[in-house]
């Protein structure tokens, strides 16, 4: 089967998990003999473009003499010829919008997109002016199938638009394939707690900052280190005028390899969400061996079932309690890291990929 993936994300969020997902996804999908893979992309996506050397990357090359307006017309019409190119059987998109803004419609062949969330209607201020969820809304329609990557991303697929419940599957995530550790030089560092990612909003990172505060000064010993976007210079000074940054370590962006490393020491990985599609980081935790401490809701639970320690959603004297049980309770670290080593395999990268490929089968 010919597969085309449309790579508006890796131009406009190339860091996110959004893009990790069709990563992962695509590397697997070009590995078949049955799919031949091609790329939609531009100059920004063609790094990514180069892990999968099964994949064919197709983009437009721009002439630097050539006026902008008439290089971005030249480049959606380029766009537009290769979408509607009969060779396409699948069309997988990887957002709700293209590159170019090529219309849904325009491409030929049967037409996938993968929901992850529906933050932007649960927290519509995320989304003031309705613009993401007027595109989501023309990608759903568009679309041929439906990937969920939880069953409460098709719940929440199915209140917020009705009608589509025949269009949806559900793929779950895989567990991704981490590098091996280094070997250490036997030293060890302070005891920590990890955050990973994005942290305004839903993410509800504030939560933790406040949480912590508490618990550093009760633990001095015990920081907390972050990985992702570093702080902006307004939310350190946020941070720093409430007093919560004592104890803080931000790393920003990291390898996939030292990321592997700042999970397998940490005391154990802490997500403070009001809402999720999935909670990817809970299988990175669980690959590297990490206890997980997650706010009690619905997607956390689908996806860590018994193998997390749960907080009451959005409680600071809840979380300030479950840093200073994990602290203290070596044996119940222990127990956490078994059962996370045991569901993990629950979540094989394999199944993921079969699975998608069985939504296209479905299709074609």
């Amino acid at each position: 089967m010919n597969v085309l993936y449309e790579g508006y994300v890796f131009d406009h969020s190339p860091r996110g998990g959004v893009s990790r997902y069709f990563h992962q996804l695509i590397s697997g999908i070009s590995l078949k003999a049955e799919a031949r893979v091609t790329l939609l992309d531009n100059a920004n996506c063609r790094d990514a473009a180069l892990r999968w050397p099964n994949a064919k990357p197709c983009s437009y090359r721009w002439n630097r003499w050539m006026p902008g307006r008439l290089q971005m017309w030249r480049e959606k019409r380029f766009l537009t010829g290769l979408a509607q190119a009969e060779i396409n059987q699948i069309v997988h998109f990887t957002y709700y919008q293209t590159l170019r803004n090529v219309p849904f419609k325009e491409f030929h062949g049967c037409r996938v997109v993968t929901v992850h969330d529906c933050i932007h209607e649960r927290f519509p201020e995320t989304d003031p002016d309705g613009r993401l969820q007027k595109a989501k809304r023309a990608a759903l329609d568009s679309a041929d199938a439906i990937i969920c990557i939880s069953q409460s991303t098709r719940q929440d697929l199915s209140n917020y638009y009705p009608g589509l419940e025949c269009k949806t599957r559900v793929v779950l995530h895989g567990t991704p394939q981490l590098p091996p550790l280094r070997k250490t030089d036997g030293v060890k560092s302070r005891p920590y707690f990890l955050y990973v990612g994005y942290r305004k909003g839903y993410k509800n990172f504030k939560l933790l900052a406040r949480a912590f505060a508490r618990f550093h000064a009760a633990y001095p010993e015990t920081i907390l280190k972050l990985a992702g976007q570093p702080f902006s210079t307004e939310e350190q000074a946020e941070l720093a005028q409430a007093g919560l940054l004592e104890g803080m370590e931000h790393l920003g962006f990291l390898s996939e390899q030292d990321l592997a490393q700042l999970y397998s020491d940490a005391l154990a990985l802490v997500l403070t969400s009001r809402w999720e599609g999935f909670g990817f980081p809970i299988l990175e935790a669980f690959a590297c061996g990490t206890p997980v401490l997650a706010s009690d809701i619905a997607p956390f639970r689908e996806v860590a079932g018994n193998a997390a320690l749960f907080f009451a959603e959005n409680n600071e004297e809840s979380l300030y309690l479950s840093l200073r049980k994990l602290a203290e309770e070596n044996e119940l670290r222990e127990e956490l890291k078994t059962l996370g080593r045991m569901r993990s395999p629950e979540f094989q990268l394999e199944k993921s990929i079969a699975a998608t490929l069985a939504v296209y089968r479905e299709l074609i």
